[in-house]
């Protein structure tokens, strides 16, 4: 069973090595059109030695000129390969014109009753392939050739050539081969084409639905739907009650400073992807990474009461994922993380690579209660307490130096009351 295997699987990689030959120095693109000018040139030169072989059988002596013709024609179909030193359009070129040039002297020989100029509308629908659709000009050159071909053989070819003196019921039997491998050759090329327009159709509906994830992953959802809706829209919202917050990975420039890149890389990310899980288990907006720094929304870009809540809460979450992280780490993991409540600005900047981003002094504040924070806890404003109200307890921290603010009053969240 394995030797016939074997001996099945031989033709094939030969066919498949023959369809590869001199196109692996052309882009991709052109190198597959090429492929397919071999793949017809070797179906071409399997259906010569079919005809030679039906000849050969009715009598070598009598049929000597068709034999000959279609083995010299088949190795002439095997020769196209080498067209393909002399650039793209050779090989076609070759391939058609004695492609041409053999069937006119089939069916002089043969007569027009063995059907062999049928072949020419089979020819005549390659054309785009071989020629690639991007050469209009030489592709409809070569078919309107082919019809003349056609046009002639009709016309001018009746009985078959004296010389040969065939029975009638030769032609008839050539006819019917004739039909049945135009058939073929014609399916195949319907075939072919439809299910090249079905990967096109299939690449680009796999394209769409990337470039959608991506989107999404790049900007809130209803942010994207909006930008889809109107592409030239400038999008730019005033929200009054938002609450920001900013983590930051404690003694993290030193760390980096002693830790290989790829080790550091994978560090940060298997932190900021607990956090990102995090965020998105509450339906909060991830802004953005800043270096270590991790900064979380709540309240856009669609309002929410529970936005000073919701922030709470993933801090609370994220002081536990960070305690987790230092035992599953191996070593200590701390974040400062600051928390304020007020108006900011939000919208989409930029036009090729969209970024939804956050601005007023709301950030800014919550910017510095991070930066003026301790490792392990978390820092809020008068503000973002007001709006947490009796449902977490507090520890005050008294007024801190704020640049640019002056002394704020800030408190140290501890937990829930």
């Amino acid at each position: 069973m394995a030797a016939i295997a074997d001996g099945g699987a031989a033709p094939v990689r030969l066919a498949r090595r023959f369809i590869s030959l001199g196109v692996a120095a052309y882009p991709p693109r052109v190198a597959r059109r090429l492929s397919i000018v071999n793949l017809i040139a070797l179906v071409a030169a399997f259906a010569n030695l079919l005809y030679c072989t039906f000849y050969a059988a009715l009598g070598f002596a009598d049929f000597w000129p068709i034999v000959v013709a279609t083995l010299v024609h088949a190795a002439v179909n095997l020769s196209t390969p080498l067209w393909h030193r002399f650039g793209p359009m050779a090989a076609p070129a070759w391939l058609t014109t004695t492609m041409l040039a053999a069937n006119l002297i089939y069916t002089y020989a043969l007569g027009a009753d063995s059907g062999q100029q049928y072949y020419l509308f089979a020819a005549a629908a390659a054309m785009p392939v071989l020629f690639g659709s991007d050469r209009l000009w030489p592709a409809t050159a070569f078919a309107v050739c082919c019809l003349m071909a056609l046009m002639a053989a009709e016309l001018l070819i009746d009985e078959p050539a004296a010389f040969l003196g065939i029975d009638p019921w030769i032609p008839r039997a050539n006819l019917v081969i004739t039909l049945i491998i135009s058939f073929l050759i014609l399916f195949a090329w319907m075939f072919y084409v439809f299910r090249l327009a079905e990967r096109a159709e299939e690449a680009l509906e796999r394209e769409y639905e990337r470039s959608e994830r991506l989107l999404d992953n790049l900007l809130p959802e209803s942010i994207s739907a909006r930008l889809k809706d109107s592409p030239d829209q400038i999008i730019a919202d005033d929200l009054g009650q938002v609450t920001i917050l900013f983590a930051d990975i404690a003694e993290f420039t030193p760390r980096a400073t002693s830790m290989p890149a790829p080790e550091l890389v994978r560090f940060l990310n298997r932190i900021f992807t607990e956090f990102d899980h995090l965020s998105e288990a509450r339906g909060l907006e991830k802004i953005k990474t800043i270096g270590d720094a991790y900064m979380v929304a709540a309240g856009l870009p669609r309002p929410r009461q529970d936005h000073a809540t919701a922030v709470a809460e993933l801090a609370l979450e994220m002081l536990a994922a960070c305690a987790r992280l230092s035992d599953e780490l191996g070593q200590a993991v701390e974040v400062r993380i600051g928390i304020h409540t007020g108006p900011v600005v939000a919208g989409v900047i930029g036009t090729r690579k969209f970024f939804y981003d956050v601005w007023g002094d709301t950030v800014n504040t919550a910017a510095r209660m991070e930066s003026h924070g301790e490792p392990g806890r978390i820092q809020v404003t008068e503000a973002a307490r007001a709006a947490l109200g009796e449902a977490y307890a507090f520890e005050a921290r008294g007024p801190v130096e704020i640049k640019g603010k002056g002394r704020i009053e800030t408190w140290w969240l501890t937990g829930r009351a």
